[in-house]
């Protein structure tokens, strides 16, 4: 059966805030191709979206899609880099590698609470 948008955003609006979704596809563009489509769905909705760009992960996925005919600025999607040097999207932080992860954690979160604090995006957020 062939997934159509409307069937993925049904599910997505039936998926209660904070759960956690895994997406298994045996396809090489399936994570391109999801991104995609979670940022056109937050677009249609009305909600920001903030993504996590570890290591230029973002910009891969620009130009794949862009491979795949799709042509995607990512300009009104919140981010935060780890890494990495290609900014995509409208980036509110970044956050240097650590090989330690207390340290990495710490600065994840202060970089988070400034984001929300900043009302870039709205309070619904697991972040204390």
């Amino acid at each position: 059966m062939e997934m159509t948008k409307e069937m993925l955003f049904d599910v997505v609006d039936r998926t209660p805030f904070g759960d956690l979704v895994l997406i298994e596809d045996e396809t090489t563009y399936g994570l391109v191709m999801a991104m995609y489509a979670f940022v056109r769905y937050a677009r249609e909705r009305g909600i920001k979206i903030m993504i996590d760009d570890v290591l230029d992960t973002l910009f891969l996925i620009k130009k794949q899609l862009e491979f795949l005919g799709v042509q995607e600025d990512f300009s009104d999607v919140l981010v935060i880099k780890t890494g990495g040097k290609m900014d995509v999207g409208k980036v509110v932080g970044r956050i240097p590698l650590e090989t330690e992860p207390v340290i990495y954690l710490s600065r994840y979160e202060s970089t988070v609470k400034e984001v929300f604090s900043e009302g870039e995006v709205h309070q619904h957020s697991p972040w204390p």
